[in-house]
């Protein structure tokens, strides 16, 4: 039998630019300035070979080493970090002590955790996260630490929020974080928004591309080395399949030195060419080795040499040698990890060995391995759940990986929870109780874990079971649920009839407080659609049932108070319904209280109360692990931050926001609420770009919601008017006045009806600003309507009306704080090198580009003379001698309102806009005057 010999590359090809980028920043590290690499490329690229030659680098320097790996079936949270710390503390228990490792969880005090309210359970994620950011500070200070995680496209959720938080505590450690992951379709379509948060948080990212056709070619000489066994035409035909990648490279070049290619099928998801080569090598081995390898990739990437001989029914002895040859073919290698412990050379191989086995061999496979793996006290719930459920064990499948998902939910690990409850319902077939729960459990998983608008579904099969069931009860609440999935997907509106439903049921019920809390459900829907007085009324029914205070009716009663104008009960309530949700352990309403409350200050005109309660509730959900809610209170903080000015915060939290991905309607239209303004001011195309949808803009104006309208329609109407589309301009603005009940949170839409809109668009638009700024302590509403006016007063020609009305306005905006306000106020108020100076202060580049060019045409075009008729001339020479209106009129024997409509034209047809530059241009026009008369 003839046998290969491995081919071996010694030399180190074509990447010697990214180890030396590498290099420096374990410099950077060592020097007390952590930070973080993150290293990705297709299948086979060569990022081992990198890692393992960065590795090399640094044998001679006293570091701390350890490797994390992510498995493909196995998603237990914090799996990589664990096998780091085992690897950190493996040989030095005695020195660190018993806990050395913070993610390790025994029966004191963790276990409680089960057992616990959510503020706990969320307590206790935090003091992990903040113990491990500690542990490795601490042990950085004795010996830098270089710490790698390997394939990160299957890590679970839970390890990647904990590796997004490390970034900044680390940052001042001796700690470097390197992690690898394959950047293939598949895996990007969700790896993608995790590895741009850690790109904006700091994170370094290194892109392997394909070798050049010369290190391509280098390569391939240093495997033949000592070799003529392949032709010219084999070494060009491997170059023309591998395609710079060295793996492909690697396995054509030894497929081509075994002989003519037999025919060996086209493989599963894998390049027929690449497994016909590892199928070639495997041929080599003996039968019974054969069988050993295969049993080793039904457990997975990874395995240890003691359960591969129990579960093979083979001795140890036996197994070794069968790793020892795999390993001369390189199909295995030693797991760096553990002295027993081995792993597939490449996943794919892996893959391609899995790929060979009938469902009808995998079934009892798993089967076998998962009965042993109870047999051990140490297995992993979620590995449990994987082999039941890959067996076909129904009642296993179900049992372990509900019991894996409620782990899970406990670590604040919500998407890998609703990946497990996902698989139990797989197996939950039967209608009933069972399946009604699963399918509540995923919903609320998909809904907390930033996936809301997927959790509808599953909310929906939940009430069809529980109306099955005839559980009035459960029916309540899922429609309750639902309700807020309407809000979520922007379609407040519907979220009614659901209430309502829910408020026939419960009438049924011996449940009072459920029918408050339905009552009190519908009636904050009712704030959230600007229909106070119908709130008022349902308020008055729930109260009617003496039921306790829930956070919700604080939360909708402190809104009451705020739209009757009793300002103190108010801020009392919403203070109430924040602390009343803290204790309950509810995250949600805590933070629904911080940003109902943040909007009243800020229509009070309280902006920077409104920024730390927005700071609050972003701090709050963030901490939790809610996901989507505190990417969509990180838009509200950023659209209060854009109303002070500070528009480079604003934007930084947009394109993080973004990078998020989270797939909700809410998040994506303050997205284009805040993003597109802001990139227009700006002037950043890709963030317009970004945020900018017709799809967004049409459920925008469909939401019923005035915040959510005011803001997509007045971003989409700024939009259009600066692209010079009018029309479509005026269009949207009118579309969204018509869905306009009230004029909160909706001020910029309102002021562009003042600049675009028609006679009807700008008195419903007053309107709604009159009888917002009549209520009591509403400033902001009042400034507005003082712009507004100033801004239809421009319109109608009625220049020192304009002028009168602006400088009080901006005197306004400058007591609340709202510079970009300010400016345009100032602007309008003959004021442009101070408007100027605001607006290149806040970074405005839109703002001070338009005014300094129309100021350069002013003075190009400003002449006084001939363009003026008699009584204008007469009225502009009296201007510039220092005479008011009154002395004027008085002079001329003419009323003041007529002098004022003179003044107007004169401004208009000279493109002035104040008295002072009227008199220098009167000056200027009679020393030209001399200077004729002199010369002549």
């Amino acid at each position: 039998m003839s046998i290969s010999a491995p081919i071996h590359f010694d030399e180190f090809v074509g990447r010697r630019a990214e180890l030396a980028f590498l290099l420096e920043q374990h410099t950077e590290a060592v020097n007390g300035r952590g930070t973080m690499a993150l290293l990705g490329g297709e299948p086979g690229i060569g990022k081992t070979r990198l890692l393992s030659e960065f590795r090399k680098a640094l044998e001679s320097v006293q570091n701390w080493h350890a490797i994390g790996s992510c498995l493909e079936f196995v998603q237990s949270p914090y799996l990589p970090f664990t096998e780091i710390f085992d690897h950190l503390f493996g040989t030095d228990k005695e020195e660190f002590g018993e806990h050395a490792n913070p993610l390790v969880t025994g029966d004191s005090p963790d276990s409680q955790v089960r057992t616990r309210s959510s503020v706990h359970r969320n307590a206790k994620k935090l003091q992990v996260f903040t113990s491990v950011a500690k542990r490795l500070r601490d042990l950085s200070k004795v010996r830098p630490i270089v710490a790698i995680i390997e394939d990160l496209q299957w890590a679970d959720n839970a390890s990647m929020e904990l590796l997004e938080y490390l970034v900044t505590p680390l940052a001042k450690s001796r700690v470097f974080f390197l992690a690898s992951y394959r950047s293939e379709p598949s895996e990007q379509q969700w790896l993608q928004s995790p590895l741009a948060r850690l790109e904006r948080k700091g994170a370094f990212r290194i892109q392997l591309g394909a070798l050049s056709e010369a290190d391509s070619l280098r390569l391939v000489r240093q495997g033949l080395r000592g070799r003529d066994s392949v032709s010219k035409e084999g070494v060009d035909k491997v170059l023309e399949l591998a395609e710079g990648n060295p793996l492909f490279i690697e396995e054509l070049l030894r497929a081509t030195m075994d002989g003519p290619a037999d025919d060996c099928g086209t493989g599963e998801a894998v390049s027929p060419t690449l497994r016909c080569a590892v199928l070639r090598r495997l041929g080599q081995l003996t039968h019974t080795q054969q069988r050993i390898l295969t049993l080793a990739a039904v457990i997975g990437r990874s395995f240890g040499l003691e359960f591969v001989a129990r579960i093979a029914g083979s001795s140890r002895e036996q197994v070794l040698e069968t790793f020892r040859r795999a390993r001369q073919l390189q199909i295995v290698r030693q797991n760096p990890n553990g002295l027993n412990q081995f792993e597939f050379h490449h996943a794919l191989t892996r893959h391609i060995l899995y790929a060979e086995l009938l469902p009808a061999q995998t079934l009892p496979l798993h089967a076998k391995i998962a009965a042993q793996l109870e047999k051990y006290e140490d297995s992993q719930t979620a590995e449990l759940a994987f082999h039941w459920a890959a067996a076909g064990d129904s009642d296993k499948a179900v049992s372990y990986n509900e019991a894996a998902a409620d782990q899970a939910v406990q670590l604040n690990a919500f998407r890998d929870a609703a990946r497990l409850y996902r698989r139990a319902l797989d197996f939950q077939t039967d209608c009933g109780e069972k399946r009604a729960s699963l399918c509540n459990k995923l919903a609320d998983s998909l809904y907390r874990g930033g996936l809301p608008e997927s959790a509808t579904p599953w909310y929906e099969e939940s009430l069809r079971e529980y109306s099955l069931l005839d559980d009035r009860e459960s029916q309540s609440r899922m429609l309750l649920s639902l309700a807020r999935q309407c809000w979520v997907a922007a379609n407040t509106e519907a979220a009614l009839p659901h209430i309502e439903r829910a408020i026939q049921l419960t009438e049924s019920l011996n449940d009072s407080a459920l029918r408050f809390e339905s009552r009190v459900k519908m009636a904050s829907y009712c704030n959230l659609l600007g229909r106070y007085a119908q709130a008022q009324e349902h308020l008055q029914v729930a109260e009617g049932l003496a039921q306790r205070p829930t956070p919700t009716y604080l939360n909708t009663r402190a809104i009451a108070f705020a739209h009757t104008g009793k300002l103190t009960d108010s801020f009392l309530y919403f203070r109430r319904s924040a602390q009343s949700a803290e204790a309950a352990g509810d995250v949600y309403l805590q933070t629904v209280a911080f940003d109902d409350w943040a909007n009243v200050a800020t229509a009070l005109g309280r902006i920077r109360t409104a920024l730390q309660l927005r700071q609050r509730a972003v701090a709050i959900a963030t901490k939790r692990g809610v996901l989507w809610r505190s990417s969509y209170l990180s838009l509200r903080y950023a659209s209060t931050l854009m109303l002070i000015g500070e528009f480079q915060h604003a934007k930084d939290i947009v394109y993080e926001t973004l990078a998020g991905g989270t797939e909700s309607a809410g998040v994506r239209l303050l997205s284009a609420a805040v993003g597109i303004p802001l990139g227009l001011r700006t002037e950043d195309q890709e963030l317009i770009k970004l945020c900018a949808d017709s799809e967004t803009l049409e459920l925008g104006l469909h939401s019923a919601e005035p915040d959510r309208v005011g803001g997509v329609a007045a971003a989409f109407v700024d939009l259009y008017r600066s692209r010079g589309h009018v029309t479509e301009a005026r269009h949207i603005l009118r579309q969204g006045l018509r869905s306009l009940s009230t004029a909160h949170q909706a001020w910029d839409l309102l002021l562009l009806a003042a600049l675009l809109g028609d006679e009807a668009d700008t008195s419903a638009a007053r309107g709604l600003l009159e009888r917002e700024s009549a209520l009591p302590g509403h400033d902001l509403s009042k400034a507005c309507l003082t712009l507004f006016d100033a801004f239809s007063a421009q319109r109608e020609r009625r220049r020192l009306k304009a002028v009168r009305l602006a400088k009080g306005a901006a005197n306004a905006f400058q007591a609340i704080g709202l510079w970009p306000y300010y400016a345009q106020a100032l602007e309008l108020s003959d004021m442009q090198a101070e408007a100027q100076t605001v607006y290149q202060r806040l970074g405005d580049i839109r703002s001070e580009r338009r005014l300094k060019a129309e100021t350069n045409n002013t003075r190009h075009r400003g002449r006084a003379g001939t363009a003026l008729t008699r009584r204008e001339n007469d009225i502009a020479a009296l201007v510039a001698d220092g005479y008011t209106n009154r002395e004027i009129a008085c002079r001329l024997k003419i009323s003041e309102n007529t002098v004022e409509h003179h003044l107007d034209s004169i401004f208009n047809r000279l493109s002035i806009r104040s008295r002072s530059r009227l008199a220098a241009l009167m000056a200027e026009q009679h020393l030209e005057h001399r200077i004729r008369d002199s010369v002549s």
